[in-house]
């Protein structure tokens, strides 16, 4: 039952494709460990697709993220070449989980402007997807780069951001910066087919996932009020914490692909909470429609409270 529930959530979430340009050193890796669960950066598997092109994904995580480098080099323009033919070949694919959703292209704030290189990549990129251009390394004052970026780009989203937190002399600390907001203005302009899977994908705004899965709960309220048997009632429940668990990230360090102890746990509460639970395996559909809402949003407030304990990293039990 369990690994149903997981292989449909993923099929109906698909896949989020961001491609992440910039230079060498500006903190690509940094910024992707620091959004996404899992220490992509570190732990996800990278498939080349040319010297300067590589595919970092994870079984799991409904993500991949194209990291394209080399900017640095004078060759530039060829590199600008092969990335522009390698996004003409994912666009030209019918599925449209299969294109690139965003760019986030990541220029330090120690540079002292846009470069030609990052300005043509930019330019390039805006014929197929939408762009961020992520200021990085955001823990001294302001140099003007965001207002110049906005200068030469006066449409675009500019973001400063710090992706971890910098002790400098004297003890005083840096916090990260403007990770959340980067997140939520990425939400916004990807479109809504993929939504789920960053949402999924992304730890920094647990608020994100907390209103989806507020919307997962009241639709499979609505949906409950139809069932009569008690069977129909628990696969919704594994259906429904199935989902809750994929739009955190936990499926499987949760579950595993047991049935047992997700069974075990939804029977529990469904006996203490349930009227007619032993009665000849029917219920009623407001019956079922409150028992969804009870176990949804006791499931919620487990995983918001893990997460807290956690400093929003994953539960790991």
């Amino acid at each position: 039952m369990v690994e149903n529930a997981i292989k449909s959530f993923r099929n109906e979430i698909g896949k989020v494709n961001i491609l992440i340009a910039g230079k060498t050193g500006v903190g690509k890796s940094t910024l992707i460990n620091s959004i996404f669960h899992d220490n992509l950066a570190q732990t996800g598997t990278g498939k080349p697709v040319t010297q300067e092109i590589t595919e970092i994904s994870k079984e799991g995580l409904p993500l991949s993220i194209i990291d394209s480098k080399g900017l640095e080099l004078k060759e530039y323009n060829q590199i600008i070449g092969d990335l522009k033919e390698y996004v003409e070949n994912r666009k030209a694919n019918s599925d449209i989980r299969k294109h690139l959703h965003v760019a986030w292209v990541c220029i330090a704030e120690g540079s002292a402007r846009i470069e030609e290189g990052e300005e043509e990549l930019i330019k390039m990129l805006l014929e197929y997807m939408p762009v961020i251009i992520v200021i990085t390394k955001c823990y001294t004052f302001d140099n003007g780069l965001q207002a110049k970026a906005k200068e030469t780009f006066p449409d675009l989203n500019v973001m400063r951001v710090q992706s971890i937190p910098i002790k400098l002399e004297g003890g005083h600390e840096i916090k990260p910066k403007n990770l959340i907001e980067l997140v939520l203005l990425t939400n916004n302009i990807i479109i809504p087919i993929i939504q789920n899977a960053f949402i999924a994908s992304q730890k920094v705004s647990l608020d994100l996932k907390k209103e989806k899965v507020q919307k997962i709960i009241k639709y499979l309220m609505e949906e409950s009020k139809e069932i009569t048997k008690n069977k129909e009632l628990i696969n919704n429940i594994v259906c429904m914490i199935t989902s809750i668990s994929g739009v955190y990230g936990i499926v499987k360090t949760i579950f595993g692909e047991n049935d047992s102890r997700l069974k075990k746990i939804i029977k529990s509460i469904y006996k203490k909470k349930s009227k007619t639970a032993t009665k000849n395996n029917k219920v009623t559909g407001e019956e079922a429609s409150e028992l969804v809402g009870y176990i949804g949003e006791l499931y919620l407030l487990t995983i918001i409270k893990a997460f807290k304990t956690k400093l929003g990293e994953m539960p790991t039990e």
